[in-house]
């Protein structure tokens, strides 16, 4: 008895099919564990405040130097029309990145069938050994599963999985475009980079790079200029505006002025926010900096025209205005040092048997190639995801900062897989070096999520002994704090000053306040064991920033914080009213 024709499709499908719910799955179990723990990222909330500016046109509040837009319109414009109660703005929030995460997994598959189309295609009628369509597929979604999981961290809050979407859905349409697409595929190239530029600034200058190597790549057609004349203007069309808007924002041609924040920040290790003319002295003159408007304990003062919960992290271009980065050769080495170390944990630590396995079998499949069979592959991929990981390298880099890149670089590098002697062996040994791949990956995947999945099983962590003198008390997460404070008398829109850590307060976002002066977690307890008549100068200090409250992260064991402090017994916090 023969199968019919639709027969061998089956088990591509199995396969698939179940990667597609393992996945989602998995996904829907981080978004879980984030949605209940209130999970939100320091980034997260300048996204959200941003977004929020363009919802009621507030441009000067919405166009920004240092956050692209895209993402924080997409989750503001969810929770404007939600509406939802302060204990579910963050829950929400996860459950946009969740969504984000399933276009992202499609986006994923999309370019995942370009590249088995190509595969076969490459190698229909070789005697030899190929992987599988089981294989590849399992393969890429492990991939996919793990970088997108593991790099970029759904609980966070930040645009990386929107960036995945454009950076699958430009390597998929130009696969396309490879293989002979038109203008349709090449305009879909050239809006998802634009889409990209929207979500997050790097993606201009890496766009510019692919559009390089694209062009390299449609070489072998005879007509790069045609095949990608139509992935250039769509780009313009989606990215121009923005380009446009922000360069006379800025007074200057620019795509972002990111770039200059975080080598400044990163390379040259200015001590951002806390400011100063010694630290800052070999960088030029910073027209608005932060100020010192007490020394010890330090408060810096941030009462400029900038919005944000906290205006040093909302808009750092602001204030450090001024300032142009050095370049060091000892500081630039030590930068690439570090980033290089990164990229050895993701390569070789986390991925070590992946990649001890792949250079295996590429070594072996290396050696049935021609010289000229080389350029057949998606060497191209490659190339742009190398460019990437030296752009990061110059300056910093994290896990979701690269996490697609990872996917596509070895898309690139399992194209050329093939192994000679088609023998029943040979493909067992294909087989299994390419389950064995995918299995350390999973191997890896599940020992960095070992957390979340006590976290779903209710496992309880036992008790730890305090990592400072600060506590937040039993259950005070940034909702509750946000009620206690309102519940005080502190409303929306009021300026308060902060003695605690600022960066990480979430709850200022959910209170709908604003902190123009603070005296950092490092430093509180300078504020606590000094004498009345110094807490005393601390307040005026506020005051004359413009804070009509003081709010202090309680210290352990403290049942009182002074006159006039009010102690919020849920949340563990004081706060104060200050005299203006």
């Amino acid at each position: 008895m023969t199968l019919p024709p639709s027969a061998p499709a089956r088990p591509r499908s199995a396969v698939r099919l179940a990667w597609r719910l393992a996945s989602i799955a998995a996904a829907g179990a981080h978004a879980t564990v984030a949605a209940r723990q209130q999970s939100i990222s320091v980034d997260g909330v300048n996204y959200l405040e941003m977004g929020a500016a363009y919802w009621r046109a507030d441009w000067e509040t919405a166009v920004n130097g240092i956050w692209s837009p895209l993402y924080g319109v997409i989750t503001a414009g969810v929770l404007r029309l939600v509406e939802p109660s302060v204990w579910r703005v963050f829950p929400t929030v996860q459950l946009v990145n969740f969504l984000i995460f399933l276009c992202s997994l499609f986006a994923f598959e999309f370019f995942w069938r370009e590249a088995l189309r190509r595969y076969e295609d490459r190698h229909a009628g070789w005697g030899g050994t190929v992987l599988s369509p089981a294989s590849f597929w399992s393969l890429g979604y492990a991939l996919f599963l793990w970088s997108s999981l593991t790099l970029i961290e759904m609980w966070s809050v930040t645009p990386d999985m929107l960036v995945s979407v454009t950076v699958f859905l430009s390597a998929g349409f130009l696969l396309r475009l490879l293989s002979g697409a038109g203008a349709g595929a090449s305009a879909g190239l050239g809006a998802s980079l634009g889409v990209g530029y929207l979500t997050k600034a790097p993606m201009f200058p890496l766009s510019l790079v692919f559009f390089v190597i694209a062009a390299l790549a449609a070489r072998a057609t005879g007509r790069p200029v045609k095949i990608l004349a139509p992935a250039l203007l769509a780009f313009g069309c989606v990215a121009g505006p923005m380009l446009t808007v922000l360069s006379l924002s800025q007074g200057h041609p620019t795509f972002s002025e990111v770039s200059r924040f975080t080598y400044l920040k990163h390379v040259n290790r200015i001590p951002y926010p806390r400011l100063t003319d010694e630290a800052t002295r070999d960088f030029g003159i910073a027209l608005h900096p932060p100020r010192l408007v007490h020394s010890s304990p330090a408060v810096f003062a941030f009462d400029g025209p900038v919005a944000g919960p906290y205006p040093p992290l909302y808009d750092p271009d602001y204030f450090t205005e001024g300032l142009s980065p050095r370049v060091s050769v000892s500081e630039q080495l030590n930068a690439v040092a570090f980033n290089l170390a990164f990229y050895f944990r993701v390569f070789l630590r986390s991925q070590g048997a992946f990649v001890g396995l792949a250079l295996m079998f590429g070594i072996v499949s290396l050696r049935t190639y021609r010289r000229r069979e080389l350029l057949g592959g998606e060497w191209h991929l490659t190339l742009w995801c190398v460019a990437c990981f030296g752009m990061y390298s110059l300056v910093f880099v994290t896990g979701r900062y690269v996490a697609p890149f990872v996917v596509l670089f070895w898309a690139g590098a399992l194209s050329y897989w093939r192994l000679p002697e088609g023998s029943s062996l040979t493909r067992r040994l294909s087989g299994t070096g390419a389950a064995l791949m995918v299995l350390a990956l999973l191997a890896d995947f599940a020992a960095l999520n070992l957390d979340g999945l006590a976290s779903i099983a209710g496992v309880q962590r036992p008790v730890e002994a305090p990592a400072t003198q600060f506590s937040s008390g039993p259950g005070a997460s940034s909702p509750a704090v946000a009620e206690a404070i309102g519940g005080a008398g502190v409303g929306p829109g009021t300026d308060v000053a902060l003695i605690g850590d600022s960066p990480t307060a979430s709850w200022a976002y959910l209170a709908g306040v604003r902190i123009v002066a603070d005296v950092s977690r490092e430093e509180a307890p300078d504020f606590w064991r000094a004498p009345a008549e110094t807490r005393e100068a601390v307040l005026e200090a506020f005051t004359a920033s413009g804070a009509a409250y003081a709010i202090a992260e309680a210290p352990r064991g403290a049942s009182a914080a002074g006159a006039g402090w009010r102690r919020l017994d849920a949340v563990g916090y004081w706060l104060v009213r200050l005299d203006p």
